[in-house]
C-alpha cells in the first residue's frame, strides 16, 4: 500500500497490503506547517488524522484515542486499558494480563512503545505482528506502526494493517 500525504501528495511509505492500494496521511513537513504555523491545537490535529492514534502512558495504558481509532475499533472509551487488550492479544487473556505474562517481554508492540517512552526516539513505519485470540480462534494481525513521544505520553500511530 502506498501512503500519500493528503496535503502535498508526497509518498510517505510504500508497503505490501491486501486491502487498499493507497491510503492518505500527512507527512512531517505538512504536519509541522499545520501545527506550528497555523497554530492548530494538537488535540484538534489528532482528531482530524485519518489513521488511528492511541495516546499511551508510561505504564502502557491507553489514556486517549483519536476519533479514527474510536471509529475503527468500535469503542467509546479506551481509558486505562492496554493496547494488547484493545487488539485482543492472546497473551492479554492470560493470568496477569497484558504486559505481565512471560511472553510479554518479547512483544514487539510493547517494546516499541517503551523504547520510545524511555529514549524519546521516534520510530517510523515499524512492521509488527500481534497474535490475537478472538472468540476462541487464533489469528495473526500484521500492522505498520509509528511511535512518537510528546511530554509524558507516547503517540502510537497505526499506519496500516497489513
Amino acid at each position: 500500500m502506498k501512503r500519500i500525504c493528503a496535503w502535498c501528495n508526497t509518498e510517505i511509505s510504500n508497503t505490501k497490503a491486501e486491502i487498499l492500494d493507497y491510503s492518505h496521511g500527512i507527512c512531517a513537513s505538512c504536519a509541522e506547517l499545520l501545527i506550528l504555523n497555523f497554530k492548530i491545537p494538537l488535540d484538534v490535529f489528532l482528531h482530524e488524522m485519518n489513521v488511528p492514534v492511541l495516546i499511551v502512558d508510561s505504564k502502557g495504558k491507553i489514556k486517549e484515542a483519536n476519533k479514527t481509532a474510536k471509529n475503527f475499533f468500535g469503542e467509546d472509551t479506551f481509558t486505562n486499558i492496554k493496547a494488547g487488550d484493545l487488539l485482543e492479544c492472546k497473551n492479554a487473556k492470560l493470568a496477569g494480563g497484558c504486559g505481565n505474562t512471560p511472553n510479554c517481554s518479547g512483544c514487539a508492540l510493547r517494546n516499541l512503545i517503551f523504547e520510545t517512552y524511555l529514549t524519546g526516539q521516534k520510530l517510523s513505519n515499524m512492521e509488527i505482528q500481534i497474535d490475537r485470540k478472538t472468540e476462541g480462534t487464533y489469528k495473526k494481525l500484521m500492522m505498520n506502526i509509528s511511535t512518537e513521544k510528546t511530554g509524558e505520553y507516547v503517540y502510537l500511530i497505526i499506519n496500516s494493517l497489513l
